[in-house]
């Protein structure tokens, strides 16, 4: 087995400063790829959404993670990953993929807690915004992660102070 390739898988709703803080990250550590579903679907569909395109992007997401263990990359996903059972699914993903490939890896947790008024006040000064109700479910449904019963290796708290 090669060094160990670090896999941070960001959780935090929208605003939260995930992809500002991943970006800085990637841009000051130059052997981590930033993998980030909203920027595929601007790239590939030019912002677009259907169901059939939503797919695509997933599998797009998921290749790109596979190719990026190929060629032994550090790898941060900066989605909100607010759901528990899409959480359970991508970090089987990324381990059944790794033991293929024989790659030694540490599946990292950085969680983007947030307080949530704040992040919507932020997504009303954004291009794009979402509407409120949606980032207030993101917010619930994520607070019922319990991030100790995931598969990871580390689990990292990040606060607005942390940002």
């Amino acid at each position: 087995m090669n060094n160990v390739l670090n896999i941070k898988i960001l959780s935090g709703i929208p605003a939260s400063g995930k992809s500002t803080w991943a970006k800085d990250y990637v841009y000051n550590n130059r052997n981590t790829v930033r993998i980030n579903r909203d920027d595929l679907r601007k790239s590939i569909f030019n912002d677009f959404i259907t169901d059939g395109n939503e797919n695509f992007i997933n599998n797009a997401k998921l290749s790109l993670i596979k190719t990026s263990l190929e060629f032994d990359k550090n790898i941060i996903l900066d989605d909100t990953h607010c759901y528990k059972d899409y959480l359970i699914f991508l970090i089987d993903y990324i381990r059944n993929n790794a033991k293929q490939l024989n790659k030694n890896i540490k599946i990292i947790i950085v969680d983007f807690d947030v307080n949530v008024n704040v992040c919507v006040k932020r997504n009303f000064k954004r291009k794009g915004k979402l509407d409120k109700n949606i980032i207030y479910h993101m917010y619930k449904t994520k607070n019922e992660i319990n991030y100790n019963s995931l598969d990871i290796d580390e689990y990292i708290k990040m606060s607005d102070s942390g940002l």
